[in-house]
């Protein structure tokens, strides 16, 4: 019996086989596969020869359902035959296969060889499989991402448990990228292999991200790099295209953990939403633990306000906000449309600090802003809110920013206010809120802060315009809207739109209500008529290239004590129309010439003293001038173009026309002959293209004159052009 070690590089000719033997077992996973055979039949000599064959027979085929030759499928991994001679034969044979292949099925063939021996014989045969480290291809897609939900992360098998994760840190399961695959919408530009982790955020902060290397040697931890973990925050749940994950951008940083120690990160911002976490491979193929420290910056919302206890008159009581983070929307008092002195939350991010009043007596308050921020102080405004997180009442705004200190007068004891800030959504840096308690020096009633406040404005007043209503009125999901436009319609939305069917002045109310308490405003909205617009023309279309035009206008005014705007256009139908003049303000413009031929359009716009408006717009055509010809001059018509206006030809007393070739302003060439009447020649200075065909008695064939080029006819000979 041959005892060396196995062979891992067998010769691939066989000995030939005299009868034979077959098993198969199917094997998956990262391992070494060792195959034993052992003679059961005492006196029968050598050992049996035998090899290892892997089939592309899907591992659920019925073994033996493909051809059992190499040609058809079965490929040789390892045999037991000798170095040295064919009878000489391993007991023992061992392959690694490939661990990112799928499991396949292999088939085990032992036979007798020729070596004279008794073919009959009885055999054992033994399959062991060896695990080895990596391999294993888990979470290798977006959809197949391991969840984080605490820490430790207990969960490494769907289904998971989604948990909003509060500040802590947190790590993920292991993974392996040995044999990850890159799906077509996974974003990374480096490395071709991803696996995912996903986690909530409950807070508002910083986001530090590393990843340990586990097996490493020597031990790899906390390592970052912006190209092997990445950060996306889902918009579209399901999409793992840049439509629906947005990436967040990282710094590199070191950072002392609390319990960590000091440690290089990754960092950036989060608030409270889904992130998935995208592992590359970038600079790396091995075991993977992904790493996540969370640190909560509170004040993003009204939910989770800073609170400055206020225990009696005195202070500045202080609190300090950290804004790099913060973000604008999520509840009351930051999704409204029009934020009061604040204008639109677009662009914007705000802070909340919660001044809970716990003194027994009215008091005054004095509110400071200082900002340490990237932005102007004036673009820092701040403005007070009472009520609570679902019903928000606004109290006082400050659109001059933290320039200004706010005084609040006569606030009832033990009623706590918000003070919400407002600053650009690039801004970072730190505020310091400062709050000062006063004892009142006056008998004042303190106002209820509880009580829902009322108030809109509106915008379009003309016959219609749709009329848009702003609501600066208490705000939250618990506050109801009611109005009344005033012409019998009625809406509940928080900032309706309405046209009216009629020019009048109508009575529109708002009512506002939390359930327990209301309030109403209501304004006069006067909707003014337009105001009447037509125009005539002389003369009317179709109209000769530089004949003056005169338009006749009629207006309608309709505020009584202001004459309306009028704004003409001679050019409304766009391009370079060759008017006289592009555009007049006032009541009957100067006559209008047109030296380009084709449509036009001229628009006429009045505007009265409130705003409204009405236009009035004329199509017509402009044309050639049409020049009659004549019996020698060979042709029917002939045309003649010039910038200048009101062109003019002059012929002899053989080209039918009575008249001598002249132009206003302008002097245009005409060459001449023997038989056309004219003596001799006419520069053109700045005219359009003139063709000009020719016949047997002008003494040209063709005439052609170009801007700013002389042309001369003489005789039937013509000279070259001459360009100006």
């Amino acid at each position: 019996m041959n005892t060396d070690p196995p062979s891992d590089n067998p010769p691939t000719v066989l000995p030939d086989r005299r009868r034979n033997l077959w098993y198969t077992f199917v094997a998956g996973g990262n391992v070494r596969v060792h195959v034993s055979v052992y003679p059961q039949t005492p006196g029968t000599g050598w050992q049996p020869a035998f090899a290892v064959y892997e089939s592309d027979d899907p591992p659920g085929a019925f073994p033996g359902s493909v051809d059992s030759t190499v040609a058809s499928g079965l490929t040789l991994m390892a045999s037991s035959q000798g170095w040295w001679w064919c009878c000489d034969q391993y007991q023992t044979i061992s392959f690694q296969r490939d661990g990112c292949k799928p499991p396949k099925r292999y088939y085990v063939v032992v036979y007798r060889n020729t070596c004279g021996k008794e073919p009959n014989i009885q055999v054992e045969v033994g399959v062991r499989l060896e695990p080895l480290p990596g391999g294993g291809v888990n979470y290798d897609h977006y959809s197949e991402a391991n969840v984080i939900t605490g820490n430790p992360t207990l969960q490494c098998d769907q289904p998971y448990t989604w948990t909003a994760l509060p500040a802590g840190t947190y790590t993920g399961c292991q993974g392996d990228l040995t044999c990850a695959t890159k799906d077509p919408t996974d974003q990374n530009t480096c490395g071709n292999r991803t696996i995912w982790y996903a986690f909530e955020s409950a807070i508002t902060g910083y986001i530090y991200l590393n990843y340990d290397r586990p097996g490493a040697s020597p031990p790899d931890n906390f390592r970052y790099n912006p190209d092997d973990i990445q950060l996306y925050y889902q918009v579209v749940p399901g999409d793992s295209s840049s439509t629906g994950l947005v990436r967040v951008p990282l710094t590199a940083v070191w950072a002392t953990h609390p319990d960590l120690g000091y440690r290089y990160w990754g960092r950036g911002c989060i608030r409270p939403g889904r992130y998935y976490l995208m592992l590359t491979g970038c600079n790396h193929l091995g075991l993977v633990v992904p790493r996540i420290w969370l640190q909560e910056h509170i004040g993003d919302h009204c939910y989770d306000s800073l609170t400055i206890s206020v225990s009696a008159a005195g202070g500045p009581y202080s609190a300090n906000l950290f804004i790099d983070c913060f973000t604008i929307g999520e509840g009351a008092g930051e999704q409204d449309t029009i934020m009061a002195c604040f204008g639109t939350p677009v662009g914007k991010k705000s802070a909340w600090v919660l001044v809970q009043n716990l003194t027994p007596d009215t008091m005054d308050f004095d509110v400071q802003i200082v900002e340490n921020t990237t932005a102007l102080g004036s673009q820092v405004l701040y403005r007070v809110l009472t009520g609570n997180c679902l019903t928000m009442n606004q109290e006082e705004c400050v659109a001059e920013g933290t320039y200004v200190t706010l005084h609040l007068k006569c606030r009832p004891p033990f009623k706590s206010f918000w003070i919400q800030i407002v600053m650009p959504d690039w801004a970072t840096g730190d505020i310091t809120v400062n709050v000062t308690a006063n004892p009142i020096t006056q008998t004042c009633i303190p106002p209820d802060p509880e009580r829902p406040r009322a108030n809109f404005d509106f915008i379009g007043t003309c016959l219609g315009q749709t009329t848009q209503f702003l609501n600066y009125s208490s705000v939250g999901p618990g506050i109801s809207y009611y109005w009344n436009f005033g012409d019998g319609a009625t809406s509940t939305l928080f900032q309706p739109q309405h046209t009216y069917a009629a020019a009048d002045t109508y009575l529109v109310c708002l009512g506002v209500g939390n359930g327990s308490q209301s309030d109403t405003a209501c304004r006069w909205v006067i909707i003014y008529p337009n105001p009447g617009v037509s125009v005539g023309m002389s003369p009317t279309s179709p109209v000769n290239l530089g004949v003056p035009i005169t338009f006749s206008p009629t207006y309608v005014d309709t505020v009584v004590g202001t004459g309306p705007t009028i704004y003409w256009n001679f050019c409304a139908g766009g391009g370079s129309c060759g008017a006289s003049q592009v555009d007049y303000i006032g009541p009957v413009p100067p006559p209008v010439w047109y030296t380009i031929p084709g449509p036009k359009r001229v628009c006429v716009t009045v505007v009265n003293g409130t705003g409204c408006d009405s236009t009035f717009c004329i199509d017509f055509e402009v044309i050639w001038p049409p020049r009659p010809g004549g019996p020698y001059d060979g042709a029917a018509t002939a045309y003649v173009t010039s910038t200048c206006p009101r062109p003019a030809y002059a012929g002899g007393p053989y080209d039918g026309a009575a008249t001598q070739v002249l132009s206003a302003g302008c002097a245009l060439p005409y060459a001449g002959g023997p038989y056309d009447g004219a003596s001799g020649e006419v520069v053109l200075a700045s005219c359009a293209v003139a063709v000009y065909p020719g016949g047997p008695y002008d003494g040209a064939a063709t005439q052609v004159c170009w801007v700013d080029v002389r042309c001369r006819m003489r005789v039937g000979r013509t000279m070259a052009p001459v360009v100006r």
